[in-house]
């Protein structure tokens, strides 16, 4: 029925897939329907991102400024995505009437959206490090680019087992197979960074530019596999958890309140929108950050770009 309801086809065979009109009368009428919305355009997100580790792949090969202009026209779309589905998620959240199972599904979807929003970026930078050698006419050697075409391998199958995972609410063995993958990321990382050392040695690497980014280069294409394995591990650790209580504690859902006459002093902790975003690695505005709070029921008052935000007591 779901199905029905939402609107628009997804064009797996495209290239660059645009956001679906979101509707926010749905978020009244039916939170499970507009969950289900949002989770449709986060995975065509996740293809534009797959699309683009691909496409930047290409550029390093190619060094057709077409395609980095593709990459950056795409960057800019999955920029839109994580702007249009955050507000969009957050105005599900603070729907009074959302189900436990609903909420989860809110706090997977937006986890999901700015890891692969983060994912997006480290892409964008890969794509100006290719740029800044061949604006130069530079060139990566045959031997580095062998090196990089095997990291892109293993990282382009972990975002794409990540949004496997998420898509369809279920890790079973892929979850192992990508933790596996994730070790070979880590081996292939290192053993990139020697063999670099040893063209520097042996005179094989003769561009200076190129030589003096590839690290940096090897440690992006990593940092792909690791958000991607953070990615899928997360959307699991809840229900884990959960299970984990029922199994061992024999813990059961309540609902009643529990009071305490407990007086606990109120704290209050100092964060700035740029310091959010510096832990965070995300581009968040204040305007979303204040939309959070909010959603989340923290009470705060604000200077500027500074938050003082009251610690829950919980």
């Amino acid at each position: 029925l779901l199905e029905k309801l939402i609107p628009g086809n997804d064009q797996h065979d495209t290239l660059i897939e645009n956001i679906d009109e979101l509707d926010d009368t749905l978020i009244d009428k039916l939170p499970v329907g507009a969950l289900a919305v949002a989770k449709k355009n986060t995975l065509r997100m996740g293809r534009n991102v797959i699309a683009n580790i691909k496409l930047s792949y290409t550029y390093l090969i190619s060094k057709n400024s077409e395609d980095y202009d593709e990459i950056i026209e795409i960057e800019a779309l999955i920029d839109k995505y994580d702007s249009r589905l955050s507000k969009y998620l957050l105005k599900i959240a603070q729907q009074p009437t959302l189900a436990k199972k609903q909420t989860n599904e809110y706090f997977k979807n937006y986890q999901i959206i700015k890891n692969l929003e983060r994912i997006g970026d480290i892409v964008s930078n890969l794509a100006n490090y290719y740029k800044l050698v061949y604006d130069e006419k530079g060139k990566f050697s045959n031997e580095a680019i062998d090196d990089l075409n095997k990291m892109y391998k293993f990282a382009l199958e972990m975002v794409q087992d990540a949004l496997v995972i998420y898509e369809h609410d279920n890790a079973n063995k892929l979850l192992s197979s990508l933790n596996k993958k994730e070790h070979t990321l880590n081996a292939l990382e290192i053993e990139c960074r020697q063999n670099h050392l040893v063209r520097m040695r042996d005179g094989i690497c003769e561009d200076n530019i190129a030589a003096s980014i590839i690290i940096d280069i090897i440690s992006s294409i990593e940092r792909i596999g690791d958000i991607a394995l953070n990615t899928a591990n997360s959307l699991m650790i809840l229900e884990r958890c959960a299970n984990l209580l029922v199994e061992l504690a024999e813990a059961k859902e309540v609902y009643q309140s529990v009071t305490t006459d407990l007086k606990i002093k109120d704290c209050f902790v100092r964060v700035t929108t740029s310091k959010v975003n510096g832990v965070l690695g995300t581009k968040i505005t204040t305007d979303e950050i204040k939309d959070i709070f909010s959603a989340l029921k923290f009470e705060y008052t604000i200077d500027g770009e500074e938050f003082n935000v009251k610690v829950p007591t919980y």
